[in-house]
């Protein structure tokens, strides 16, 4: 994994570099210490060689005033935005097609009569935390929330896009509707941000519960 990290990080600048460190808190361990490694070929580079820890006390301080400001960083999102979040994304929102009408075919089962409406919600939310951890494994670091949050749209509009699609091919026909001067759309996509930010303000806390049993997943 380190060596995977190394040719990942070789053609990152020193800035870039020690900004990963800075916020070690993002980044798998792995990552951490391959950018310590780069980083330590930089002749003045202020860096522990055996901790990898920047010893400018001032930038340290500095890196902990800015940790309220990055969560609403949006260019680390962007910068690594590729064509493998929007493939990430189709992929999940198909899968997650293929197990809404599986279970929408057994609802009249007696195991699913009462419960398949709370198992589609169920699987939905494994679905978004599953993006989330392998925006994790895929970029060997942690997103921030408005990271995960655009994350959670790019996503959200996948679902959509695949289900409308789906029931175009099936049933022929495509309807949208809006109410008048269009608020009807406006309220909906109003409120779908707006269950974004709750989901991700709870997924923030259980990030931070699971940072304090070294065990973050995303």
């Amino acid at each position: 994994m380190k060596d995977y990290f190394l040719e990942k990080y070789k053609t990152k600048s020193k800035y870039d570099l020690q900004k990963i460190i800075d916020n070690k808190d993002q980044y798998q361990p792995e990552a951490i210490i391959a950018a310590t490694h780069l980083l330590n070929h930089w002749k003045d580079a202020p860096v522990s060689p055996d901790k990898g820890v920047i010893l400018n006390s001032h930038k340290e301080t500095e890196s902990k005033t800015k940790s309220f400001s990055t969560i609403f960083d949006y260019k680390p999102f962007v910068r690594s935005l590729s064509y493998r979040e929007f493939l990430t994304s189709i992929t999940l929102a198909l899968f997650c097609q293929a197990f809404i009408d599986t279970i929408n075919y057994y609802s009249d089962e007696h195991i699913f009569e009462e419960y398949h409406n709370n198992i589609k919600f169920t699987f939905l939310i494994l679905i978004f935390l599953a993006n989330h951890i392998y925006y994790r494994y895929e970029h060997g670091r942690s997103n921030n929330f408005i990271g995960r949050s655009l994350n959670d749209l790019v996503l959200l509009f996948s679902i959509i896009l695949t289900r409308t699609l789906y029931l175009y091919i099936v049933t022929g026909s495509l309807e949208i509707i809006f109410n008048a001067n269009g608020m009807g759309a406006f309220s909906v996509i109003l409120g779908l941000v707006i269950l974004i930010s709750i989901f991700e303000l709870l997924v923030a806390l259980l990030n931070l519960i699971l940072k304090q049993f070294k065990c973050q997943i995303f």
